[in-house]
């Protein structure tokens, strides 16, 4: 499916539980994705986002199983709560360079996701990233993600090899325990 072209918001529930659409093809008009608009497409599994895109809603592309890759262009620089929760079919992620604010559990119970990039300039990911004490939420934008191990990333100056869950991710220890942003 293509969306015509000229639209400028994909809209609150826009396609929410369509049981038929496979490919969605979203065109250079086109900068909010609102809440809902693809939640529950279990036959969903390709999604072509323009440059253009600039804010993803909560829940937007949640619970699609079939979804197995996305490309987040850098124009993104919000992605909000849930928005790709239970994508289980996801294996990677690099988000936005562009990118200021993830939502809570925005890649909560991504079972599969084993990578994923976070760039220099998150700021914000839903008060879940880990502050200046090392304190974070169980409910951090990914949580539930069993088969990520490694983040890629310049986050807070540093970069990150082994992925410690006492900081963005969770609060369980996969490694060292003081992990590297005491």
């Amino acid at each position: 499916m293509t969306i015509p072209d000229g639209v400028t918001t994909l809209s609150y529930s826009a396609f929410q539980g369509n049981q038929t659409v496979v490919s969605v093809v979203i065109p250079n008009s086109v900068t909010e994705i609102q809440s809902y608009a693809f939640m529950d497409c279990p036959c969903l599994e390709e999604v072509v986002l323009p440059e253009s895109v600039k804010k993803i809603g909560d829940y937007a592309f949640s619970e699609i199983a079939a979804l197995k890759e996305i490309n987040l262009p850098d124009s993104i620089t919000e992605i909000g709560t849930e928005a790709f929760r239970k994508c289980s079919g996801l294996t990677n992620i690099k988000l936005p360079e562009g990118l200021t604010a993830l939502g809570g559990r925005a890649f909560a119970e991504c079972e599969n996701l084993a990578e994923i990039y976070i760039p220099a300039h998150l700021t914000d990911a839903g008060g879940y990233i880990e502050d200046e004490n090392g304190n974070a939420s169980y409910s951090s934008p990914f949580y539930g993600c069993a088969a990520l191990r490694t983040v890629p990333s310049v986050y807070k100056g540093q970069t990150v090899g082994p992925l410690y869950t006492e900081g963005i991710f969770f609060r369980r220890s996969c490694g060292n325990p003081s992990g590297p942003f005491r």
